[in-house]
């Protein structure tokens, strides 16, 4: 059993454990005194497999194992995130090719205003507004991506799944002018098991009466 399986099914026991203790479901709304967790049913490992191949690529492993061991996805508020979509909410509005590299190593965040930047591979001359803005919406700039959570206000986060960074959170921003920047955890770019990971378990704490 690898680490991060280990960890989710530790967390899934704990779920169990507060669910119990509240004479609920671990599917049913879980409220403590700042945050609420209500978390989905797990996904099979067949169901997996099955849309892998549906949508061509292999997720990474901290994610499968999320789905499989934890729960389907999970909403919640408080410590930063507002929950992880199930993976066919998150698979459900793809217009973009998850099969090829991620484009962004660092942050992205072309200004339409700004005239004294280089212009980028491929960005339109910012004098045409109409057209530059198409290029800054269009959807290719996710590639290799998977959105997992909706942040709310038209934000969203983006999980990794194809190039070298793989299994990295990206934060999709183009409707608050911010471009596409990596998500930061403890000083470097987050990784999928380790931001969610200590998430749930202080919701966890809270909802134990510890926090």
């Amino acid at each position: 059993m690898s680490r991060r399986k280990d960890v989710w099914r530790l967390l899934r026991t704990e779920l169990e454990a507060v669910a119990a203790l509240r004479g609920c479901e671990p599917h049913q709304r879980l409220k403590g005194a700042g945050s609420f967790l209500q978390v989905e049913p797990r996904l099979s490992e067949q169901a997996l497999s099955q849309m892998q191949e549906e949508i061509g690529v292999e997720l990474p492993d901290s994610y499968a194992q999320f789905l499989t061991e934890f729960g389907n996805g999970f909403s919640s508020s408080g410590y930063f995130i507002s929950g992880v979509l199930s993976l066919q909410e998150a698979t459900r509005s793809i217009c973009w090719d998850m099969r090829t590299d991620f484009p962004h190593t660092a942050v992205w965040t072309p200004d339409v205003e700004s005239v004294s930047d280089q212009l980028r591979p491929g960005e339109p001359e910012r004098e045409n507004v109409a057209q530059w803005m198409d290029w800054y919406f269009d959807d290719a700039h996710l590639c290799g991506s998977l959105t997992i959570e909706d942040m709310g206000c038209g934000y969203y986060r983006q999980l990794i799944v194809s190039g070298s960074g793989r299994n990295q959170l990206w934060e999709n921003l183009p409707a608050a002018d911010c471009g596409i920047v990596p998500t930061m955890f403890q000083g470097a770019i987050a990784e999928f098991s380790s931001y969610y990971e200590h998430a749930i378990e202080q919701i966890l704490k809270d909802l134990r009466g510890r926090a």
